[in-house]
């Protein structure tokens, strides 16, 4: 059985993107002090990835023509450059608020409360607490909600949200992270392969017109085992299929025309038979 590499690529992708996009919900809903522009930034590079590895085959034969304009033999290597630079500054965003105990995390956690607090956004303050089962921010009396009331006699709580608050982002900063790190492994995995085989993203099942390309099929196996033989035999690329296809119509074309030459000139060419041979008969039939 043939791994489909490209299978695994797409099912990746789609799971890094799901993680990425719970997590930008996620951190709007508990009003995060991660901005909103770096978790959709997360959240579409594995699909940009995903495009950019599909493209990459076609972006690179574009480029090796013999007129292929400066531009066109820059776009691969310029696309996979600018994924790999927006990965990183991605990723280094990321690991500031990701790290436990981080200053910085502190005091966006600090500002970003206060500035709820200072706007009078109950939603916003509630929906925190009623998530972490926690209120106020450093204890349970510090800028709580209800505004005019008290947060644990009416809730019944006894923590501070500070802490739950400061885990949550850590989770969500670190999920992305991971998210951005495996993108990065899956372009370098993508890059890697497709030195060894450059159609490894596009996999389809071959003709049976090109079952002797393929290794399989009746000129290995012959008789009544050229069909398991076709049905097992190792899948192409679309781009490898289509360059040995041609290689096959001009051999064909080559040979048939050299076959259709030979034939022609035996019909014109008069025959002669050996001047002996008709008497020879006579002397026999004597």
């Amino acid at each position: 059985m043939v791994l489909n590499l490209g299978l695994l690529y797409l099912l990746a992708s789609c799971v890094l993107f799901a993680i990425a996009a719970i997590v930008h919900f996620r951190t709007q809903t508990l009003s995060l002090p991660l901005a909103a522009g770096i978790t959709v930034l997360v959240a579409l590079l594995p699909l940009a990835a995903l495009f950019n590895t599909a493209l990459h085959p076609r972006l690179l034969r574009a480029a090796a023509r013999p007129h292929a304009s400066a531009l066109r033999r820059l776009a691969p290597a310029a696309l996979q450059l600018l994924q790999a630079l927006l990965a990183t500054v991605l990723g280094t965003l990321l690991l500031q608020d990701a790290r436990p105990g981080s200053p910085t995390a502190r005091c966006l956690l600090e500002g970003r409360w206060q500035a709820l607090y200072s706007a009078h956004d109950a939603p916003a303050i509630r929906a925190v607490q009623d998530a972490l089962a926690c209120c106020g921010f450093n204890s349970v009396r510090d800028r709580a909600f209800p505004f005019q009331g008290r947060c644990d006699e009416t809730f019944g709580r006894t923590e501070g949200c500070r802490a739950p608050w400061a885990a949550a982002l850590r989770g969500g900063a670190g999920a992305d992270f991971a998210v951005v790190l495996v993108v990065g492994l899956m372009q370098a995995f993508g890059l890697i392969v497709m030195r060894e085989r450059p159609g490894w993203w596009a996999w389809r099942p071959s003709s049976p017109r090109r079952s002797g390309l393929t290794g399989g099929g009746e000129r290995a196996g012959g008789g009544g085992g050229g069909g398991e033989a076709r049905e097992n035999r190792p899948l192409l690329s679309a781009a490898a299929e289509d360059e040995e296809a041609e290689v096959v119509e001009r051999q064909e074309q080559i040979e048939h025309g050299g076959y259709r030459a030979l034939d022609d000139g035996e019909e014109a060419m008069p025959r002669v038979l050996p001047s002996g041979m008709g008497h020879e008969r006579n002397a026999w039939a004597e």
